[in-house]
Parts: C-alpha cells; structure tokens; sequence
C-alpha cells in the first residue's frame, strides 16, 4: 500500500504518466491500448463523467476499477500472477542487465 501512495503523490509523480508507465512496462500493454488509456477522460463511475466522448465499451478507468473489484476474488489472483510472471520473465530476459 505504500508504493501506491507514493506514486499517487503529486509532489512525488504525476500519476497519469505513472499509471501508463505501470500498464505498459509491468503489464505490457501495447500501443494501441495505451492510447486508449490516454484518451479516457470518463472517469472511474459507474456512469461516465458529462461532456466525455468515450465510448461505453472503451472507457478503461471504469473498467479497470471493476476489474480490480474483480480481482479482490481469491479465484483472480493465480491468473494474473502467471501473466505477470510470464511477461517479468520475457522482460528480464531481453533487458541488458550488466553483472559488473
């Protein structure tokens, strides 16, 4: 819980770039969804926030917060632990990291 107030601090990080740094460094996430992510200016509710053009099935705050919801189900957690597993790995392994 510390590491997300830490990077919600806006003295700290801005957290819209943080957030996208997150989703596409330890997720993966590719470019064309990133964009989205960008875009979405409707908000985490239920019902999207006036004057947003996004459309309803493309409004990732909203379904990123009910995913997260989701994901507090003990049945989630061995899911996304393997994907996050599988992609660390393939990160790893491509990065040039020094020894010395």
């Amino acid at each position: 819980m510390a590491i997300v107030t830490i990077l919600s601090d806006p003295k700290t990080y801005d957290f819209a770039p943080m957030k996208s740094m997150v989703l596409r460094r330890l997720l993966g996430l590719p470019d064309h969804i990133m964009r989205v992510v960008d875009r979405d200016n409707s908000g985490v509710s239920t019902k999207a926030l006036p004057g947003t053009n996004v459309l309803p099935s493309k409004r990732f705050n909203y379904l990123e917060r009910k995913a997260t919801l989701d994901f507090t189900r003990a049945s989630s957690h061995s899911t996304f632990v393997q994907h996050f597993k599988e992609y660390l790995y393939d990160w790893v392994d491509n990065c040039e990291i020094s020894y010395e």
